[in-house]
Order: C-alpha cells, then sequence, then structure tokens
C-alpha cells in the first residue's frame, strides 16, 4: 500500500493532538479561563469585511504556514476560526462567563525561536526563553507572568515551534490563556495560510477526517480546572461539495475525560455531535452544531465555523461553542476542529 503525503500529514496531526491533550502541564495553573453561550446562528453565508480581508493571507501566495511565517508574514486568525470567553467575579464573587470578542494575530519575533503574539492590535513579545518544554522533549507553549501579567499560547496540534518549520500543513491551532479586563481570557483561535475565495468553486468534493475537542466548565460557580473542567474529545468527519457551497459533517467516537483525571482515563462517551450544513460562496462557513438522539447529554446554542486552508482546500479548521447541560448544571463548552482531505 502506498502511503500518500496526506495520510502522513493526518496521522501525525491525530497523534500529536492526544499528546497535547494529554500533557502534564496545565497552562490554567496561572490563569483559568472557562467558556461562556453563544445563541446559535444560521447556515447562511458568511460576510468577509474590507479589515478582515484586508489580513487574510492565502497559500497559493504565501506558501504553508512555516515559510509564510519566516516570511515575516504577519497572520491574523478569521473571524470563523476565533472563539473567546472571559471569566470574572460577580458581586458576590461567584464567577461567571461571558462571550468575549477578541482579535488574535501571529509574526516571527526579532530573534530566532522569538514570537509575537497581537492581542486586540496590541503586541505581546515572546522570547525562546518563554518555551515550555515537557518531560519528553516536546515544545508546546511560550508562557510568561511579567508583572502580574499572566499570558501563554499553547499549541494544539503539534509543537508550538511547528510555527517556523515548513512542511507542517496550513493551519495551526491555538489556546490563549491571559489576564484580561479584571478577569481571565480563553480562546481558541487557527492561524494560517487560506484557500483563496475564486479557487473553492474550481474545486470538486472533499472528505476531511480528523479530531475535535471540547473544554467544558460549568457557567455559574466554577473553581478551578482540577475541581471543574471536564473534555470531549472526537474524530471528525466533514463533507465538504465545492460546487454547491455546503460543508456538513459530525464528531463521533466521542470521548469524555473527567475534571482532575489524565488523557488516559478518558472513557467513551454516548452518541455524536452534528455539524449541520452550511453555505459558503467565499471562504469561511458557519451553522449550528446539535446532538444526536442518542448523544448522553443534552446540547444548546451549539455553533461551528471555519474555514478551508492550503492552495487547494487541502485542510479545514475551526472553532466550536456550546452548551451541554450535564447531570443538571449547564456547562459552557469551548473548543475547535481540524481535518485533512
Amino acid at each position: 500500500m502506498t502511503i500518500t503525503s496526506k495520510q502522513v500529514l493526518l496521522t501525525s496531526y491525530i497523534a500529536l493532538l492526544s499528546a497535547c491533550s494529554g500533557s502534564s502541564s496545565d497552562p490554567s495553573a496561572g490563569a483559568t479561563p472557562a467558556g461562556g453561550p453563544q445563541a446559535p446562528v444560521a447556515s447562511n453565508n458568511v460576510v468577509i469585511d474590507k479589515t478582515e480581508d484586508d489580513a487574510r493571507v492565502f497559500a497559493s501566495a504565501a506558501g504553508d504556514l512555516g515559510k509564510a511565517m519566516n516570511d515575516k508574514k504577519t497572520l491574523t486568525a478569521r473571524k470563523v476560526g476565533t472563539v473567546a470567553d472571559l471569566r470574572k467575579r460577580d458581586a458576590k464573587g461567584v464567577n461567571q462567563f461571558t462571550k468575549q470578542a477578541v482579535t488574535v494575530a501571529l509574526q516571527k519575533g526579532a530573534n530566532e525561536g522569538d514570537l509575537d503574539v497581537i492581542l486586540d492590535g496590541k503586541t505581546y513579545s515572546f522570547s525562546k526563553a518563554d518555551q515550555v518544554k515537557e518531560n519528553d522533549g516536546k515544545i508546546l507553549a511560550y508562557e510568561r507572568d511579567k508583572n502580574d501579567d499572566y499570558f501563554s499560547v499553547w499549541s494544539q496540534d503539534g509543537e508550538i515551534t511547528d510555527l517556523f518549520k515548513t512542511g507542517h500543513g496550513y493551519s495551526k491551532i491555538l489556546e490563549i490563556y491571559k489576564n484580561y479586563n479584571g478577569g481571565i481570557l480563553y480562546s481558541a483561535a487557527v492561524i494560517g495560510t487560506e484557500t483563496a475565495d475564486a479557487k473553492l468553486a474550481t474545486l470538486p468534493t472533499a472528505k476531511y477526517a480528523g479530531s475535535a475537542k471540547l473544554n467544558m466548565r460549568p457557567v455559574s460557580g466554577y473553581v478551578d480546572n482540577k475541581t471543574h473542567r471536564s473534555r470531549l474529545y472526537g474524530d471528525l468527519t466533514l463533507n465538504a461539495d465545492f460546487g454547491k457551497g455546503t460543508i456538513s459533517g459530525t464528531i463521533n467516537k466521542m470521548q469524555y475525560r473527567a475534571p482532575g483525571t489524565e488523557y488516559k482515563d478518558r472513557v467513551d462517551y454516548a452518541g455524536q455531535l452534528k455539524m449541520n450544513e452550511a453555505k459558503f460562496t467565499e471562504n469561511g462557513f458557519q451553522s449550528s452544531l446539535s446532538a444526536s438522539s442518542d448523544f448522553k447529554d443534552t446540547v444548546k446554542d451549539g455553533i461551528y465555523s471555519g474555514a478551508f486552508y492550503g492552495p487547494e482546500a487541502q485542510q479545514v479548521a475551526g472553532t466550536l461553542r456550546a452548551i451541554i447541560v450535564k447531570d443538571g448544571v449547564d456547562q459552557s463548552a469551548l473548543g475547535f476542529f481540524k481535518g485533512v482531505d
């Protein structure tokens, strides 16, 4: 059997996502963000405004993610590829979560191994000394805590240093934790080199396979990750018909990881999440995320959104948001997905 480069990339992605998920490091040790509710969005076309359009970088001209970063391109996460929540205490001191709009961009820093993260237009510089190395030698994050301003950026699909290497695909998923507006920010963002809008209509169909993850925390009364953060993992299948401008799929073979447990302790979780059909004419889509009839818990206000990456849409990636009612408690679920054709 011949192994294609696409198969290698997909296998590597799933393995590295599992490794990141099982990391002993907890980026929320210094800051513990959480999720929040969002109303469902109809499966209509995504509107790209001029500011967002001007910031886009296309793979057909810029190459893959590593080449674009090394060429000092500023890569900005799309709105459909960014999701964020703010955790703040109310007047009674109880943690509450609200949806937060943010902008995220990356560029290579001044020196080798340095990374600049641009959050809401302000640049935060990380040096090579800020890299977080795991026990197995993998470098998964940049982390700093200066003047009580905690900030960390964690790769969710391989080492974060892959940002500076060619041959590692067209997109990368990041989780960001930061002190923010009197609370704690959590954001998931997709950075990458996109497929050009005009190219999409010339493509046939694609079947993407990959992985998805949701972090879940109670909407009200959250204490800390060890006590309250649980996770859902699943296999991703997305089918795109570029001629029709549609995409839909599922997150299946789901597993649950209870608060305070390791990745190896996850257990099977009944049902699947349905990524209902979204329409697109340009590169970007969004639609509702709902549960199958046998799903273990209740899902409310679910939404998924994303975009295509690579000169011929070789990758798809985006974000997830929902309220999952578990044991009678609203859990704010925030996460991401990524697949390879």
